[in-house]
């Protein structure tokens, strides 16, 4: 890097498309628990399949990991909290399922 210009424009190029967290967020957020017994049921293939369809539709949606919910025997599991609604928890989720309930939020 030879200039801040130039880093500022290497910062906007790799940023395109990504929401990066922010805790200060108003819109709809997803919390996928990733805890071992999670990971263990598939939440990887879900926390993909959230992303991946969060990018397609263009949503402003911030998607963040939890650790063990408790809850083991309901993994994978997720939930959406959108303003103005109560929380939503899924639980024994496949990918399929969570794309669908991604898709529904747009």
């Amino acid at each position: 890097m030879k200039s801040v210009a130039e880093l500022v424009e290497v910062q906007e190029k790799f940023s395109k498309g990504m929401f990066i967290r922010n805790d200060h967020h108003k819109g709809v957020k997803v919390v996928v628990s990733m805890g071992e017994c999670g990971i263990a049921a598939g939440a990887r293939d879900v926390l993909a399949a959230i992303t991946q369809e969060v990018g397609k539709a263009g949503l402003e949606v911030q998607v963040s990991l939890s650790d063990c919910r408790g809850d083991c025997a309901n993994e994978p599991m997720f939930e959406v909290l959108a303003p103005g609604k109560d929380k939503a928890i899924y639980t024994k989720v496949t990918p399929q399922k969570a794309g669908e309930i991604i898709r529904g939020l747009a």
